[in-house]
């Protein structure tokens, strides 16, 4: 019984450290950082189609599961913020986006 007690403090415990640790170690944001802050809520608008796309376009070939799902990952990410900075040039669509 003692050890279903110590483990999901011992685990809750690291988990603090490690919020802890990484909000004094990265709590700053660069230019690149605070561009993609800056667009995130447009790739979550307009990311599904994105990966649906590159995930029919990568269907038939013919590659490992996890290969294709790195490539469309990476891809998906590239084309969503790449869309999102030109959707966010429109005149306007700051104040929504």
């Amino acid at each position: 019984m003692s050890y279903a007690l110590w483990e999901p403090l011992v685990c809750i415990g690291i988990v603090i450290a490690l919020l802890a640790w990484f909000q004094r170690q990265f709590n700053s944001t660069g230019r690149f950082g605070k561009w993609m802050s800056n667009h995130a809520y447009t790739v979550y608008l307009i990311h599904p189609p994105a990966i649906v796309g590159w995930t029919v376009f990568f269907r038939g070939v013919g590659l490992p599961p996890f290969v294709k799902w790195v490539i469309v990952s990476v891809l998906s990410v590239c084309v969503c913020f790449a869309a999102a900075s030109l959707i966010r040039a429109i005149p306007g669509a700051k104040r929504v986006l």
